[in-house]
């Protein structure tokens, strides 16, 4: 489970997003939301420590075994952290975010992108298999050696260019693994917003037109990707599929060694002035 970021102002949204191992599946999860020192579990429900029940949502799993869910922070919430916690048959889980009166300046450098508008981060990632187990960005960066990534939030504009290239930290060079996408639009435009994945030369990857190479979701048979020939070298192309409020796509070599060649990878945004974000994550390897 994480949420789109760590620190957010009175009023403003969370995006609060989730998966389940597909070894269990189940229709929903309880997600409850409270300050962390006022917040906790009695009798299997969230409870202040006054005894009072935090009101609960009702949130369903898509057919990825993903969940989404906007949390929308009271305008006179109190300043502090807070605790989300989801209740499953199987456990409750939390992660955290904090309410703040001013949200720090973004010190980072984002990665090569010529949106107006987005927070970039860098982090780490542990490990990988070869083929996630979700699609799209679900997880937040931890530390690792091996592993780094590039993360780009809350894209505005209809048009967005992703710089692929190797980059070196340190004394270790750092090769692009994979690229996962996800877009968010408000309920009632998901069938008038949806995103489109081309490569440098115009043809289309992922896309509800038919001539795109990947149209629809590629979830079936049990398995989350399609192989898709690019060049000379195979790609797994996971996709959730259009007309949902979140798309999401993943894209990575099917070779377990494999990287992503240099070059620019466009992501269009299909809509007339309905209002979107769109997030992206590029993950690297310093193994080739």
């Amino acid at each position: 489970m994480t949420t789109d970021n760590d620190k957010y102002l009175p009023g403003q949204t969370v995006l609060i997003t989730g998966r389940t191992s597909y070894i269990i599946s189940i229709n929903s999860v309880n997600i409850s939301v409270g300050l962390a020192n006022e917040t906790i579990i009695s009798e299997g429900q969230v409870v202040s420590k006054k005894g009072n029940v935090f009101p609960r949502a009702i949130v369903p799993f898509d057919q990825t075994n993903s969940f989404s869910y906007d949390y929308t922070i009271p305008k006179n919430a109190k300043l502090g952290n807070y605790t989300v916690m989801a209740q499953v048959p199987f456990g409750v889980f939390s992660i955290s975010f904090q309410v703040v009166n001013q949200l720090p300046q973004t010190i980072e450098t984002p990665p090569q992108v010529n949106a107006t508008q987005g927070n970039a981060t860098q982090g780490a990632l542990t490990t990988q298999s070869a083929v996630p187990s979700t699609i799209g960005p679900t997880q937040k960066p931890i530390i690792s050696n091996v592993i780094t990534a590039d993360k780009v939030n809350r894209i505005t504009d209809s048009f967005i260019p992703i710089t692929i290239k190797e980059k070196t930290i340190g004394n270790s060079t750092f090769y692009p693994r994979m690229i996962d996408g996800l877009i968010r639009v408000n309920t009632g435009d998901e069938s008038n917003v949806n995103l489109k994945v081309t490569l440098e030369d115009g043809t289309c990857l992922i896309g509800k037109d038919a001539d795109c190479k990947v149209s629809g979701s590629t979830q079936n048979s049990g398995s989350l990707y399609q192989t898709i020939q690019i060049g000379n070298q195979n790609f797994l192309i996971g996709y959730s599929g259009p007309g949902a409020r979140l798309e999401k796509f993943t894209i990575l070599p099917a070779d377990a060694n494999g990287v992503i060649p240099d070059g620019q990878w466009n992501v269009q945004i299909l809509k007339k002035d309905q209002p979107s974000r769109f997030y992206y994550q590029i993950t690297y390897t310093s193994t080739k």
